[in-house]
């Protein structure tokens, strides 16, 4: 998908607000996926 978009994803990565969104993004994945596994466990 980066790829694509070319020279327009460098300045996007780079931009502090998509680094925020990324970073609460995969905090939240982590969270939802260690409850799933959990529940999946009882």
């Amino acid at each position: 998908m980066f790829v694509m978009l070319g020279g327009k994803a460098a300045g996007l990565v780079s931009s502090p607000m998509f680094a925020a969104f990324a970073m609460s993004a995969s905090s939240i994945s982590v969270v939802l996926n260690s409850l799933r596994l959990r529940s999946a466990k009882v």
